[in-house]
């Protein structure tokens, strides 16, 4: 999730960011599967209206930690207007996977995937004595190309968007420890009227929509 503020910062100090579309290398089959983690109990913290189903699915083997969101949105908004990609994609309709090694978020990782099969990635690092910016984005980051495969795909209901990411990037990172990761699962819902409903897995609790703390991440147990 990011601010308007922030996105004035990313358009002035990143003229390159890590925007692109992925395509189609394989199509998941989950179905084939057994012991599929699933989280169907999204909230929205900040804003009592309805919004659609959100379920997420994640899986993983020695190589791949597999992932699908579906979700239900009879309304997507998608933006494509701006000749900066990043607000194209943080201004759009999407889901969001944070990782971060532990409550000091040093660093945490974010990806963001519109309804449009488009990425918007960084590396972050809170700062907490930093009242004014208590959190740095680093948006010129970008994952390997071959360490993330993802795709969007709009349906008749909404969208889903299914994916894997490399287990050797987790555990280089230092993310998976005692086959625990902690992860953050997020949505954006936009209106036609540009209002923006935060929706999340965990709710952290905070006054005001904040999904760059630690109260978003939930412990996913994975396998060796």
């Amino acid at each position: 999730m990011i601010s308007k503020f922030h996105l004035l910062i990313f358009v002035l100090l990143c003229s390159s960011c890590s925007i692109f579309k992925m395509n189609r290398t394989e199509e998941i089959k989950f179905k084939q599967w057994k012991n599929i983690s699933t989280f169907k109990n999204f909230v929205s913290p900040w804003n009592d209206k309805p919004f659609g189903e959100t379920t997420f699915q994640y899986q993983n083997d020695a190589n791949w930690f597999y992932f699908l969101f579906k979700v239900i949105d009879n309304n997507i908004q998608l933006c494509d207007t701006s000749l900066n990609a990043a607000q194209n994609v943080l201004q759009s309709d999407r889901v969001e996977l944070f990782f971060a090694k532990d409550s000091l978020m040093q660093p945490y990782y974010t990806f963001e995937m519109d309804a449009a099969n488009r990425l918007f990635d960084a590396r972050c690092f809170i700062i907490p004595e930093n009242k004014t910016q208590p959190k740095q984005i680093n948006a010129n980051w970008q994952i390997d190309k071959n360490d993330l495969y993802f795709t969007a795909i709009q349906t008749k209901k909404g969208y889903q968007v299914e994916g894997r990411i490399a287990m050797s990037f987790l555990q280089n990172e230092q993310l998976i420890n005692n086959n625990q990761l902690w992860c953050g699962m997020q949505r954006a819902n936009f209106s036609a009227t540009n209002s923006t409903q935060w929706i999340c897995a965990s709710d952290p609790k905070t006054n005001t929509p904040n999904f760059h703390c630690w109260g978003v991440f939930v412990r996913l147990l994975v396998i060796n």
